[in-house]
């Protein structure tokens, strides 16, 4: 649905359904994002880009993934709109870090 973005648990065969507040809609694929040292599953948060339709900008919800409630713990108002169909992946700094040193050749 265009203003709505969903989480399926597998094992007890239920969904989640994460709405946009505020009129927020058309989500983008989330990403999850673990907590260091992350103790389950869902031990983590879930990145989602919208589409704000009243000021054509984009915004990206920042929720608990243990804990998909209607309004997240984060909301970063962008100053742009991001394209529809935009993906993404994310990285630790550690890895990053490592990218970055392999990049340069300096190995560390």
């Amino acid at each position: 649905m265009p203003g709505q973005d969903a989480r399926h648990d597998y094992l007890l065969d239920h969904a989640t359904v994460v709405e946009g507040p505020d009129g927020l809609t058309s989500p983008s694929e989330p990403a999850f994002v673990a907590r260091e040292n992350a103790r389950s599953e869902d031990d983590g948060y879930l990145l989602i880009l919208w589409w704000n339709r009243t000021t054509n900008l984009g915004e990206l919800l920042i929720h608990d993934a243990a804990d998909l409630c209607r309004i997240p713990p984060a909301r970063v108002k962008l100053p742009s709109r991001v394209p529809f169909g935009f993906h993404g992946s994310r990285a630790d700094h550690l890895t990053l870090d490592r990218a970055i040193a392999a990049h340069r050749g300096d190995g560390q």
